[in-house]
């Protein structure tokens, strides 16, 4: 994404494993809220399954509780629950993306490409 021009596509079988979880982690990267993560997440559930909170309250909590925890889970390395306000975050997926191989020049270059 650094390297190249966009438009840039993200994608996977169903748009919410992997694709959820790398954009989860741009997100986070580019300042987005807990709150602003789990909309984007659910929204797959919703346009695709037609899953949401109204329609059925079971899956939805299933999903919160297994594939949206764990990504989050992932991104932080925090236990389910925890205290996500702040910059943890964003300071979580910087360091996610350094462990990765990332520097942090190239961290600091894709966190404004994605805030332009």
């Amino acid at each position: 994404m650094i390297k190249h021009d966009g438009p840039v596509y993200i994608h996977c079988l169903e748009g919410k494993d992997r694709t959820g979880f790398v954009c989860a982690l741009l997100e986070a990267l580019a300042g987005a809220d807990y709150d602003e993560l789990l909309a984007d997440y659910t929204a797959t559930y919703a346009n695709y399954y037609g899953v949401t909170a109204e329609t059925d309250p079971a899956k939805y909590g299933a999903i919160l509780d297994v594939k949206f925890a764990d990504i989050v889970a992932l991104i932080t390395g925090l236990p389910d629950g925890s205290d996500y306000g702040g910059d943890v975050l964003r300071d979580s997926a910087a360091a996610y993306l350094r462990e990765c191989g990332m520097t942090e020049e190239e961290i600091a270059e894709l966190a404004e490409y994605l805030c332009e």
